[in-house]
């Protein structure tokens, strides 16, 4: 079920990345990729009950939690925030004024 899970939230991950035009879509593709075949031998290892392989998937998940989120995809954070705010003016501009809705605006934009 870990590998299953792992393709599903990169496909959603991706498929968003896809919809805004990500630059960097490719490169997150192959790290996904890479991360996926990774979860896959752990949980083969675990079902296996292989000696190590509980501690091999809690130092897995650490060193993923710490350069995939803080790097790769702290970086598309950035990006959406940049698509955010550019919309935030365009609110601004063409309405001379902070429109309420426009959060909910952006969000289907975005969806």
């Amino acid at each position: 079920q870990l590998g299953a899970y792992t393709r599903f939230h990169f496909k959603g991950e991706e498929e968003l990345m896809r919809q805004v035009g990500y630059p960097g879509l490719a490169q997150q593709k192959a790290e996904h990729r890479t991360l996926t075949e990774k979860v896959e031998a752990l949980a083969a290892d675990l079902a296996k009950r292989k000696t190590g392989a509980s501690h091999a998937v809690v130092q897995f998940l650490d060193t993923w939690l710490h350069e995939h989120l803080q790097g790769a995809d702290r970086a598309f954070g950035e990006f959406l925030f940049g698509i955010i705010q550019t919309l935030w003016r365009f609110f601004y501009v063409a309405t001379g004024t902070i429109v309420p809705e426009a959060p909910a605006t952006v969000m289907m934009i975005l969806r």
